[in-house]
Formats: C-alpha cells, sequence, structure tokens
C-alpha cells in the first residue's frame, strides 16, 4: 500500500468509521508510542556511550566556576562533560 493509498484520521471520520474524539485520540496515542520509541533510542544511545553504566560504579557530579556540570568516577580525577 502506498503512501496515497493509505487511509487517513480524516477520510475515516468523512467515511463515518471514527468520531473526531477517537481521531483525536489516535493522533495522540501516535505521538505517545513516537516519544516512547524516541526515548528508547535515546537510552540505548546512552548505554553504548558509557561503559560504566549500571555496573555499580559511584559518581561524583560537580560543577566548575564556569556552571559546566561533570562527573567523575569516585576515586579518579579523569572528568566527563555532563551538560
Amino acid at each position: 500500500m502506498t503512501k496515497k493509498d493509505k487511509e487517513t484520521l480524516k477520510d475515516k471520520i468523512i467515511d463515518g468509521k471514527m468520531t473526531r474524539v477517537q481521531a483525536v485520540t489516535e493522533i495522540k496515542n501516535q505521538l505517545r508510542r513516537k516519544k516512547e520509541k524516541k526515548a528508547v533510542e535515546d537510552y540505548k544511545k546512552s548505554i553504548e556511550n558509557d561503559t560504566y553504566h549500571g555496573d555499580g560504579t559511584e559518581w561524583i557530579v560537580e560543577k566548575d566556576k564556569d556552571g559546566t556540570i561533570y562527573k567523575r568516577m569516585m576515586g579518579s580525577d579523569k572528568r566527563e562533560n555532563v551538560r
């Protein structure tokens, strides 16, 4: 089925297959699913980039004079920029 042939929410309302309230609910659900999918993708990327994630490592969060926030492993001097 091509994008042109795909029945839109507007078509479903016009054909009486869906009410406006149902269409609004469906749009909200689509947006929620899109947000959740993005959150999962972002989380997976953060796991790939953070080798210490979830292994029980304790982190110290620090803020320098410029307002930059860093995190470092407890007992280490190596800092990672958080923001």
